[in-house]
């Protein structure tokens, strides 16, 4: 149990950092695993990398089973991922749930993942604002991806991002990808995501470069917008939208209607109904393989 309780603490984990030197190190295998973060400062979890620099510092390994909680002081994030991983042994965070987080900071988001990282997979994770997060006018952004400018120069592909079978409800914005024009995102798979009571957009997709990116089998319910943008780079098909314009991620094979008919998503059980009524979402998917 981490539990900071307000006090200055900073950050609860951090990876190479010292002072304002360039991090280059690479660590393997990290495990985080069904632990309790609590009344932070700063970011609980930062795997650090030189704000100036971009893929020095490699961190892999997986973050699983956690719960982090936003603190009566949180400035920043629950994770801040700065560093990159490896095609072959990527970072993967996955089965956290994320709660609370509706600070009005510029840092306040639950997910940041930045400076080019690369093979990194958010999976099946819960990130909700809770009832605060509702009337958010904040940054409130469930996981949010960068460049972070650290790339100078010409820009050069980010790979290995997955956004797949993750719940965002109660925020601002669920997914925001880019809010740097020098990122490059290629082959980005965005899958299986819900989205509820998302009060400005579903999936933001700012400025930038983007290749052979795909977002497939998402849906969204009660929320304002899927996205304002309709970026090239992207096919975007088999997305369900209910009580939700789809906007600029309108693709072909969507579903819409009034009601996903969800179990029970007043108490966050997303699972689509089989019976006594059929669930209009269900083998409405791609087929992906």
């Amino acid at each position: 149990i981490f539990d900071r309780n307000g006090n200055g603490a900073l950050h609860s984990i951090s990876t190479g950092r010292i002072g304002t030197t360039t991090s280059n190190y690479v660590l393997t295998g990290i495990v985080i695993r069904n632990s309790v973060f609590t009344n932070g400062d700063q970011d609980y979890i930062q795997y650090f990398e030189n704000s100036n620099a971009c893929r020095l510092a490699t961190v892999t390994g997986i973050i699983e089973g956690n719960t982090f909680t936003y603190g009566p002081g949180q400035a920043e994030n629950a994770l801040d991922i700065k560093s990159t991983a490896l095609a072959t042994d990527p970072l993967i965070i996955r089965n956290n749930v994320i709660t609370g987080w509706i600070g009005d900071l510029n840092l306040g988001r639950p997910v940041v993942v930045q400076h080019c990282a690369e093979y990194v997979q958010f999976l099946n994770n819960i990130v909700d604002g809770g009832p605060g997060g509702l009337t958010c006018t904040g940054t409130c952004q469930g996981i949010n991806f960068q460049a972070g400018g650290g790339i100078g120069g010409t820009p050069s592909p980010i790979l290995g991002i997955k956004i797949i079978g993750n719940t965002f409800r109660r925020m601002r914005v669920g997914i925001d990808i880019s809010e740097d024009s020098t990122l490059w995102l290629d082959g980005a798979e965005v899958y299986h995501n819900t989205f509820d009571q998302i009060n400005s957009q579903a999936i933001v997709i700012d400025s930038g470069t983007y290749t052979n990116n795909f977002l497939r089998n998402n849906l969204a319910y009660r929320s304002n917008s899927g996205g304002s943008s309709s970026p090239s780079g992207w096919t975007m098909s088999n997305n369900g939208w209910f009580s939700t314009p789809c906007g600029g991620r309108c693709g072909a094979n969507d579903v819409t209607g009034t009601d996903p008919l969800f179990v029970d998503a007043a108490n966050g059980d997303y699972h689509l109904q089989t019976s006594p009524v059929i669930s209009p979402a269900i083998d409405r998917g791609f087929i992906l393989g």
